[in-house]
């Protein structure tokens, strides 16, 4: 029973470097070498990143143990790798003298297995199975996404300019290589209950902004309930923090608060999020999306373009959202990084999941407020964001609002609907979603959502 417990244990931190992968767009397998008891090598799929066919997780944890233990071999070691190693990967393990070997998922293509199980030295022992559900899940739903989803591409810098170069535009998203000390400073975090220490989460974000390159930045900074800062004063006091980083570094850079006291849009989930986001670049959808989204551009325009305010930004992003050519420079960016043009032409083929629920209003009168972070722990609840870092997100759970703040209600009318891949799951959000409204007699005051502008 021990030794399950140290399994799982170590199994549970190779998942995590596997999370890794995944953000980095690489198949989601990680692995740890382990001796005595504690980690002396890591390391995850980097083949995409690397462009090297050979650098699956096993190769990258085998050599960091080799370094750390100062040897070739690793007879007094535990590999932990969440699938079967392939049989390249059972060739190194071999060559390593590696002690032990435990995996999560079986691989009956790819696997070691599947052409010799006398691969490894005879003193290597092998156990097989630790976790496999989670593992083989982590897989299983990277895979499924590959083919039922749009999906981005990782660009390497040289396509990433010219795609820049060619549409103007590019989405871009952090690696743990852009600014490698963040990650090292956040983890005091742990040790210090600095959690909420503004010139910590000032540096954080902006060292990543100022690494990117950016010239002119514009921050949205949200405040309310639903956002990490609560209260308008420490909104204030962070967005003044980074502007005043950005623009000490030469940098032009503008925040905008933005109200969070209730969610933006109807949409909560990943595939209904992106579904109303095409209809804002159509020149429909939600007008509270509409109006942040034209604050944020305007302010963009009025940065980047001489003599133009943001009065004049904006007019100039209402009408590229009203005329369409928001919707068509959207595709041609969709386009240009390998995506799937046919699911922002047709929102449809987005699914939603088969179990659906409505939430009922409890009694009459308005709707008076929401607990926004408690809507986000529910949309987490039913498979749309992550409970813990091993959780899969389901792309097609999610709730639609029916209701907003300040709209009137009556007992038993819906509010929301929430959609789930299982009825635990289902049953589980919509309890927390309930929880997070609040009811009035009298209309509430309609919470603002251009707080500030901070220069």
């Amino acid at each position: 029973m021990e030794q399950q417990q140290t399994d799982e244990k170590f199994m549970r931190l190779a998942l995590n470097e596997a999370e890794k992968a995944l953000e980095e767009q690489e198949v989601p397998i990680g692995a740890v070498v382990v001796a005595d008891g504690r980690i002396v090598g890591r390391g995850h799929n980097l083949v995409e990143t690397l462009a090297d066919a050979t650098a699956h997780a096993e190769m990258q944890a085998l050599t960091a143990a080799a370094s750390t233990v100062g040897g070739k071999y690793l007879s007094e070691c535990t590999l932990y790798v969440t699938v079967e190693p392939c049989i390249m990967c059972a060739g190194a393990i071999a060559w390593s003298q590696v002690g032990r070997v435990v995996y999560g998922a079986d691989d009956p293509k790819r696997g070691y297995r599947r052409y010799s199980e006398q691969v490894f030295p005879p003193r290597t022992t092998v156990t097989r199975g630790v976790l496999a559900e989670e593992c083989e899940r982590l897989v299983r739903s990277f895979f499924a996404a590959l083919r039922s989803n749009p999906v981005f591409h990782c660009l390497f810098p040289a396509e990433f300019f010219e795609t820049v170069k060619k549409t103007g535009i590019s989405v871009i998203g952090q690696t743990g290589n852009l600014a490698p000390a963040d990650k090292l400073l956040y983890a005091l975090r742990d040790v210090t209950a600095t959690v909420d220490s503004i010139p910590l989460i000032a540096a954080s974000v902006m060292s990543k902004k100022l690494a990117a390159g950016s010239d002119k930045i514009v921050l949205d900074v949200t405040t309310g309930s639903g956002a990490f800062m609560k209260n308008t004063r420490d909104a204030k006091k962070l967005a003044k923090h980074m502007v005043a980083i950005g623009n000490h570094a030469g940098k032009e850079t503008v925040a905008i608060l933005t109200g969070m006291e209730e969610p933006l849009g109807f949409a909560i989930g990943n595939n209904m999020e992106v579904k109303e986001a095409i209809e804002v670049l159509k020149g429909d959808g939600p007008e509270d999306v509409k109006e942040v989204s034209v604050a944020l551009a305007g302010m963009m325009l009025s940065l980047g373009l001489e003599n133009v305010s943001h009065s004049q930004g904006k007019r100039m992003a209402k009408k590229a959202l009203s005329s369409g050519q928001a919707f068509e420079k959207f595709k041609e960016m969709v386009q240009a990084q390998g995506g799937d043009i046919r699911y922002v032409e047709h929102p449809e083929f987005f699914e939603r999941d088969a179990f659906e629920g409505e939430v009922l209003a409890a009694e009459d009168g308005f709707l008076s407020g929401m607990d926004t972070e408690k809507i986000g722990v529910a949309a987490g609840l039913l498979g749309a964001g992550r409970e813990t870092k091993d959780s899969v997100i389901d792309m097609s759970a999610g709730i639609y609002l029916e209701k907003k703040i300040g709209d009137t209600v009556k007992k038993g009318e819906p509010i929301a609907i929430c959609y789930a891949g299982t009825k635990e799951k289902l049953n589980r959000g919509m309890a927390m979603f309930e929880s997070s409204i609040r009811y009035s007699k009298e209309a509430p005051r309609i919470p603002k959502l251009i707080v500030d502008i901070i220069r």
